[in-house]
């Protein structure tokens, strides 16, 4: 393939210590895999020596598939490649016999331990420290400890950016981290983040162990590199610091709640020596005003040290400008976006390569009912369906009931959501009752013998008042909206998500989920009316599948993709930036991908009135893009009630 200078040197660039700085579009995967390919042919560098770790499974088959056209499928099969999480886990099991005696903890075990240390203790809960956060939060809080590599019997990292342990004592939550892992000894499990832990443990404490990986990888390369956390760079300094080669970009670091540390990449030549940065700041993708806004959101930050490195730089031409676009509504704004879809693909743009990006998955809610009832085909696979988050399955499976008591897939669903105790040996008992009667599963549940040892009866019990109830509402013929907004009431479902979810960060988005469909429902005046509302999606969704569709991602599932038109909607405060980060920072590097996937044409856009009629504030980038004074003149049109209007960037 053909390289420009920055790439060739970036790929020849063997021995030492180097930082590739690679901008949207700068083509950095292909130098990560031309650079293995030249070591390999060109310098007789044996390819197991060669460590290259990536950021995700995915990225590993990609860069694998790729490296095999260019060396041949075995040469590129002794390239250990993979992401750290599983080369640690290979090594260890290979190399430690006392890891290799234990097991990866299942999610229920973790949930359950971490949740019984957040409630209070008791005779059933001996482990309970009533610590006052959820179990989501509690193992969050964990994660991060042993990413900054913090054992249970040291001093916690408390960052004041760490919302979830506001208030909560710092013996406390040591108490808790201690107890978590002492249960986890003795079951001889371990969990996701010991793998990172342990091998940087072992490296500390074993010298054989330590002089045998550095020996075998003499050569290190990271990809995605602003997206590892802090023992990741410990880890790696321990097995070679002296040719280890990282590319990545601080404008697209975007994994904090998963404990990603951009200053990795911005202090990498603090950590190691004699570094040598390489930038390949050449935009392939986009055009030049697309380039130019993108350069423009990260130069309006304060961080001194984004400004050591170079603006991305166009290689195309000006193109189309970029588009602002102030609506009274979110609904107004899908509406129009709808229309200039069809006009784009009229105009000979294929769906497919047009894209919305959103900050949360809540938020494709409108935008998939809007394409639906357009009859626009369109694609969530890259990210999910609003309508395929568990939540939302779960109260509209109980809706579901409510409307049919012969509806069996949805009992099969919510009889154990909130969790019942009931286990599947009784779900399976009840299942061949039901058969041998030749009656639905709600109405077994209900008649079968109901005897004095049966452990679990005070379960069903509620569970049966609750359908009941929802039951009689839909006869009454309630409004959908409220009908929703009952069950998740009726099943103290909020509370439920807060006790169920496996990591803090999740939660807000849930939330946000659970109040999205309680909203569309509310537009219509029963429950069956909106069920058959949410039907038409589906069935639309489904036909659309291998046709030529408009993209629906999130912005973090759009990292690494690219289109000719993309769409960045909602645009408000509290949106983007969102209120659930409160790294402002890292909500602008968000926004910085979203601006910077798009080829030809980007449409960003915002709306002045919530759902309340509420004024609803521009989101914190567009005021440092556009200014006060131009979005004080393109809001009046909008306040006085008349027809949008809109700013394109010069």
């Amino acid at each position: 393939m053909k390289l420009t200078d920055e790439q060739k040197q970036a790929v020849i660039s063997i021995d030492g210590n180097y930082l590739v700085m690679a901008s949207a579009g700068s083509g950095k995967t292909s130098s990560f895999v031309t650079r293995i390919a030249y070591m390999i042919q060109e310098k007789g560098v044996n390819p197991s020596e060669i460590l290259a770790i990536t950021f995700t499974k995915k990225a590993s088959e990609e860069m694998k598939k790729r490296l095999s056209k260019m060396i041949g499928k075995n040469n590129a099969a002794k390239v250990p490649m993979g992401t750290f999480h599983s080369i640690a886990y290979r090594l260890l099991k290979t190399l430690d016999i006392d890891f290799s005696k234990q097991k990866i903890a299942p999610d229920w075990w973790r949930f359950q331990t971490l949740n019984d240390l957040c409630k209070e203790g008791n005779d059933k809960n001996p482990h309970g420290l009533d610590i006052g956060i959820m179990a989501g939060q509690l193992s969050s809080f964990i994660s991060y400890q042993k990413s900054n590599m913090i054992h249970c019997d040291e001093e916690l990292l408390i960052d004041e950016n760490v919302g979830y342990v506001a208030g909560i004592s710092p013996s406390l939550l040591k108490e808790a981290y201690k107890t978590y892992e002492r249960l986890k000894e003795q079951s001889r499990q371990i969990d996701f983040d010991d793998m990172l832990l342990k091998l940087y443990d072992k490296l500390n404490n074993d010298m054989t162990f330590k002089n045998k990986l550095s020996s075998q990888y003499k050569y290190i390369m990271v990809d995605e590199f602003q997206d590892t956390s802090k023992i990741v760079i410990e880890v790696i300094k321990l097995i070679n610091s002296r040719n280890v080669f990282v590319v990545g970009d601080f404008r697209q670091s975007i994994y904090k709640f998963i404990n990603a540390n951009v200053e990795n990449i911005l202090n990498f030549n603090e950590e190691f020596e004699n570094v040598k940065v390489i930038e390949l700041n050449k935009n392939f993708r986009s055009s030049g005003t697309i380039v130019k806004l993108s350069n423009e959101i990260i130069e309006k930050s304060d961080i001194e040290k984004y400004k050591f490195f170079k603006p991305s730089e166009a290689v195309h031409e000006k193109g189309e400008d970029v588009c602002f676009s102030i609506y009274e509504n979110e609904y107004r704004q899908f509406e129009s976006i709808a229309n200039k879809i069809e006009e784009l693909n009229q105009g000979g743009t294929p769906l497919k390569e047009t894209a919305i990006l959103v900050r949360t998955n809540a938020q494709t809610a409108i935008i998939e009912e809007m394409l639906a009832e357009r009859d626009i085909p369109y694609d969530v696979s890259k990210s999910m369906s609003f309508f395929d988050r568990k939540e939302v399955l779960d109260l509209l499976s109980y809706a579901r009931i409510a409307v049919d008591q012969n509806d069996d897939a949805s009992f099969r669903r919510i009889i154990n959501t909130p969790n019942r105790y009931l286990g599947k040996k009784f779900v399976d008992e009840l299942e061949l009752f039901a058969s041998k009667k030749d009656m639905s599963l709600l109405n077994a549940i209900r008649v079968t013998p109901h005897n004095s040892e049966w452990k679990f009866r005070n379960n069903i019990e509620p569970f049966l008042k609750i359908i009941e109830d929802l039951r009689s509402q839909v006869a009454s013929d309630v409004n959908a909206g409220r009908l929703m907004r009952n069950i998740v009431k009726s099943l103290r479902y909020v509370s439920y998500i807060e006790n169920t979810t496996a990591t803090a960060s999740s939660i807000p988005e849930k939330l946000e989920s659970i109040d999205k469909i309680c909203e569309m429902a509310s537009k219509f005046p029963n429950i069956r009316a909106f069920l058959a509302h949410i039907i038409s999606i589906k069935d639309k969704q489904n036909k659309s599948k291998g046709k030529d569709a408009v993209q629906i991602l999130t912005l973090h599932s759009s990292k690494g993709l690219e289109w000719d038109v993309v769409f960045l909607p909602n645009n408000n405060q509290q949106i983007m930036p969102h209120d659930m980060n409160s790294d402002t920072e890292e909500e602008r590097r968000l926004f910085y991908v979203g601006a910077s996937r798009p080829r030809k044409e980007l449409y960003i856009s915002w709306y002045v009135f919530d759902r309340d009629a509420s004024i609803k504030e521009e989101g914190e980038f567009i005021k440092e893009l556009l200014g006060e004074s131009l979005l004080t003149e393109i809001r009046k049109p909008i306040l006085r009630g008349e027809k949008y209007n809109y700013y394109k960037s010069n």
